[in-house]
Parts: structure tokens; sequence; C-alpha cells
């Protein structure tokens, strides 16, 4: 008795950019509620999607209004960097990377906080 392969599930490229804008949001609200003391840093939030078109990918981050091309990241592997809108350079940044983060885990994706001191 033979089984059917399993069918992997489709990726929801949609449901991508309304996390994106969510998570972005939260950044920028995570930011405007610090002030801006504290290092300079290039800090961003990596996010790897794996198996799947680098150009739906980028397409669906452009849709939530972030740049980002596919990149190896060394360490942390190949994925895309999100860079938080927030006007901060310091502690602003900081906190909407956090926040980005946090809420990209939360909602079930391999994002981490990119620290980079400047």
């Amino acid at each position: 008795m033979s089984t059917a392969p399993a069918v992997a599930a489709q990726f929801d490229f949609a449901k991508l950019t309304a996390d994106v804008t969510a998570a972005m949001l939260a950044g920028q609200q995570a930011a405007d509620s610090v002030s801006d003391g504290g290092s300079c840093n290039l800090d961003g939030v990596h996010l790897s999607i794996p198996r799947q078109r680098e150009a739906k990918v980028v397409a669906a981050l452009a849709e939530a209004g972030v740049h980002s091309e596919k990149g190896n990241y060394g360490w942390l592997g190949s994925g895309y960097m999100l860079n938080p809108s927030s006007a901060g350079q310091a502690d602003k940044r900081y906190a909407a990377c956090e926040a980005i983060a946090k809420h990209l885990k939360a909602a079930g994706y391999d994002a981490c906080h990119f620290y980079l001191m400047d």
C-alpha cells in the first residue's frame, strides 16, 4: 500500500505583507516612546524566508513599504535585512528593531535583531 507524498503548504505572501506592515508599525511606536540617546548603531532585523522565490518575497516586502534584497549575512545565513523606518539612529533604532523582531517572531517567522555598532 503506497501513500501519496505530503503536499507542502503554500506560502502566504499576503500574510507576509500584512505581518511586516504591522511589525514596522510596532517598531515605529516603540521608537516614538524613547529618546534617541545612547550609541549610534546600524541595527536591523534579519528575516529568513527559505525556499521561496526572492522576487516574490521582495515584492511582498515592498508592498509593506520595506526595501530589501536577499543577502548572505555570515553566521545569520541568507535572508532579508529590514531596517526600521524611525528617524532615530541610537536608542530609537534599537527599540524599533527589538519591536519588529519580536512581532515577526510572534507571527511565526524566523527573525532576529541584528546588532551593529556604528
